[in-house]
């Protein structure tokens, strides 16, 4: 599925050139779905993608780390917070594991992503011809997380703590949310 994608303005083409720095990771792809804007999912499609996706997390054993890639406001049939309730039941299936994120920069997050996430890019364009950028930033941000054991880490110390990357005005919506810069001084726990 990479290979297909190698080369393109995709979050997976960012995926694809990510990895091709890095020949000692390895990258396991479920599920990939899109959609063009027409209404909510119906609640049979959702509940399948999301235990499509929880299937694969639990068969893979332990994970060093998540990325996803999120409209941010996504509806579903019965779960208004789609992005929320896929964000909570991944981060239970993981555990601790580094989790982060890629939005559309127009998402409407709940503020509770940011206990949930270690960290979330959005993208910068519209159209939206920064989705590989988008994921290759949101992908350093995990490889970051996953080599430092951030959450592990801090736990205990914040409620809260995303590196988020959204300058300009997706900052504005993203502003509102209990992110929480992490001193320098807890860094080196």
């Amino acid at each position: 599925m990479l290979a297909r994608h190698a080369g393109t303005a995709t979050e997976l083409g960012g995926l694809a050139a990510f990895l091709a720095t890095r020949p000692d990771w390895q990258a396991t792809v479920l599920r990939c779905t899109s959609a063009q804007p027409g209404g909510p999912l119906t609640e049979q499609a959702f509940r399948g993608w999301l235990d499509e996706v929880l299937q694969g997390l639990a068969s893979g054993g332990s994970w060093d780390g998540v990325h996803l890639s999120l409209q941010g406001a996504c509806v579903a049939a019965g779960e208004p917070a789609a992005d929320l309730a896929i964000i909570r039941a991944v981060r239970a299936a993981i555990g601790a594991t580094p989790l982060v994120a890629s939005f559309d920069f127009h998402g409407n997050l709940a503020p509770e992503i940011a206990t949930l996430l270690d960290g979330a890019s959005v993208y910068r364009t519209y159209p939206h011809i920064d989705m590989a950028e988008t994921a290759t930033r949101a992908l350093r941000l995990l490889a970051n997380k996953a080599k430092n054991h951030f959450r592990a880490a801090f736990a205990g110390r914040c409620s809260a703590i995303v590196d988020c990357d959204c300058p300009g005005p997706a900052a504005l919506d993203l502003a509102a949310l209990p992110f929480r810069h992490v001193p320098l001084r807890w860094r080196t726990a």
